[in-house]
């Protein structure tokens, strides 16, 4: 059995989306999938998208996507983003009467919203007729689904998310400064909302880890904080493991990778309750959500580390592969 997955976002790229399909492609593998993947990387003509200069935007011709399709002689389809590769695969599925499955990874509608004041109802017109003419829509959480469903998406399916719990149990302690260690780990923009745990006040140390567009400016006003850049392999995981609280004050991520495997680690999270954290975080458990951000981080604390770990167990790549290949060849 042969699967095809078209995706805007691939390596180099560091994000939940890249992160997701390179843990689940080898557990579909070990089930008897073959996965081929078309990705930006395989096309010459591409540009960075402006403020994600990582993600990169490919302008090629129907026809030549359509010979790749074509080419791939797949017993399934699965289309994972909504950019200009997911776009031009839907069209050609749609055209050809061609069955196809889709994703819904990212909340673009408001990442938009915050850069330029348009509502995120308006943006999500587009991304639902995207979506709604696929057999199943993978979506990361219950909440997200009955978010989408209120915004009249079909098909919805819940495909979780995993951890690699043998890699992050397995960490070095790392002297970050004066404790508690503090810490926010991901994309450094507007989106993910870093500046609400950034200014607020907190005896220990601040420490962020990743880069984006916001970095400097977030420099310049808070100079206090330790900004590492982004980290990667055993550092990441060492940088997980040696902090006390990772704080997490995104409101507009669909799951919040960074929240399990912070876990798997031993190390509790503080988040608001939102759509992610919410599906995820048990309060008292393996971290604190809530509307007051400095009360959560707080609570983390004292936490047990252990309870953090054996609570995050639930959460793994295999379980979760089984679900996306039952929807996919359903």
């Amino acid at each position: 059995m042969k699967l095809l997955l078209v995706t805007d976002a691939w390596k180099p790229q560091v994000n939940g989306v890249v992160r997701s399909y390179l843990n689940t492609i080898p557990e579909l593998e070990k089930m008897g999938m073959e996965v081929q993947v078309i990705h930006p990387e395989l096309f010459k003509l591409r540009f960075s998208l402006p403020s994600y200069n990582e993600i990169k935007i490919v302008l090629t011709r129907q026809k030549t996507l359509k010979y790749m399709i074509k080419s791939a002689n797949a017993d399934h389809i699965h289309i994972a983003t909504e950019g200009p590769l997911g776009y031009l695969a839907r069209n050609i599925c749609l055209k050809d009467d061609i069955t196809f499955t889709t994703s819904f990874h990212t909340r673009f509608p408001e990442y938009i919203q915050k850069r330029t004041k348009i509502p995120a109802s308006f943006f999500y017109f587009f991304i639902r007729k995207f979506h709604n003419k696929a057999k199943k829509v993978l979506v990361p959480t219950p909440s997200m689904q009955e978010e989408l469903i209120k915004r009249k998406f079909k098909n919805t399916e819940i495909w979780s998310r995993g951890v690699n719990h043998e890699k992050f149990s397995k960490f070095n302690k790392l002297n970050l400064g004066k404790g508690p260690i503090f810490s926010y780990i991901g994309r450094v923009a507007t989106e993910k909302n870093v500046e609400a745990f950034l200014k607020i006040k907190l005896d220990g140390t601040k420490v962020v880890v990743g880069d984006g567009p916001q970095l400097n400016s977030l420099k310049k006003k808070y100079p206090d904080v330790n900004y590492v850049g982004y980290q990667h392999g055993q550092d990441l995981v060492d940088y997980y493991a040696s902090s006390d609280v990772m704080v997490f004050p995104s409101l507009t991520d669909t799951f919040g990778n960074v929240i399990t495997e912070a876990n798997a680690t031993g190390t509790p999270v503080a988040a608001f309750n939102v759509i992610g954290p919410k599906d995820i975080i048990v309060n008292g458990i393996n971290g604190y959500i809530g509307d007051d951000l400095k009360s959560n981080i707080i609570n983390c604390i004292n936490l047990d580390r252990t309870k953090c770990q054996e609570y995050t167990k639930k959460f793994n790549w295999k379980e979760c592969s089984r679900v996306f290949y039952d929807n996919i060849v359903a």
